[in-house]
């Protein structure tokens, strides 16, 4: 595991990162403080930053006050573009969940768009359970076309269907 730094900080949140492959790429977000409520986190989708399609969401008075993360994947935003990383979705699954263990960050609401909507229930069959401790983690928004692990599809799918009963 590799460690989390504060990198910036501006009035409506700072720039941290975690070191997230060998090589010392750095995965970086965007964290706005809140209380103790569940946090949220924001992924992009493929082409995107997470802080520019995000930050309304993120600050809005109906979800604001849980503290936020608005990640930028490897390759993407203002986090680091390494040549020799796979940016495979496995790739970016597995920077995920280091930088959420280096961030402290357990049971999250996950939004995620697109390509950022599918690499959380990859991290999450590829061993990352410590990342729901305590809680579920629930994801809104994801790529529907992609392959999804049998093992994540029973969660997931109860997930989704209890967002759409909820709206």
């Amino acid at each position: 595991m590799y460690g989390a730094s504060a990198r910036s900080s501006g009035s409506r949140g700072n720039v941290r990162s975690a070191q997230v492959t060998p090589g010392g790429a750095r995965l970086r977000w965007v964290e706005i403080p809140g209380g103790l409520q569940r946090p949220a986190v924001y992924l992009h989708g493929f082409g995107a930053s997470s802080s520019p399609y995000f930050a309304d969401v993120a600050v809005h008075p109906a979800v604001a006050g849980s503290r936020s993360h608005l990640i930028d994947m490897l390759g993407f935003g203002i986090s680091d573009r390494p040549t020799t990383f796979g940016y495979a979705l496995e790739d970016h699954a597995d920077t995920l969940s280091t930088a959420h263990e280096a961030a402290g960050v357990w049971g999250a609401e996950v939004v995620g768009h697109s390509m950022g909507g599918a690499g959380w229930p990859e991290a999450l069959h590829r061993g990352a359970v410590h990342l729901v401790r305590g809680t579920e983690s629930t994801i809104r928004e994801p790529l529907l076309n992609v392959t999804i692990p049998r093992t994540c599809m029973n969660a997931f799918a109860r997930e989704t269907a209890r967002a759409l009963q909820n709206t």
